[in-house]
């Protein structure tokens, strides 16, 4: 089994965590709520916990 660098994954997480849409093309799900709280629009990032079942 191959060793997870967990420290590497909580750094990228929030930029680089996406999904699938119906045509196939990869949408980053906490991108525009990173944007936001660069523009101080926004000041805190909601995660999604309720993770879908894999088909």
């Amino acid at each position: 089994m191959a060793h997870r660098d967990y420290v590497q994954d909580r750094e990228t997480f929030l930029s680089k965590f996406g999904k699938c849409d119906d045509d196939g093309k990869k949408q980053f799900v906490y991108n525009s709520q990173l944007v936001k709280l660069a523009h101080r629009e926004q000041v805190l990032i909601t995660i999604d916990l309720d993770v879908p079942e894999v088909q």
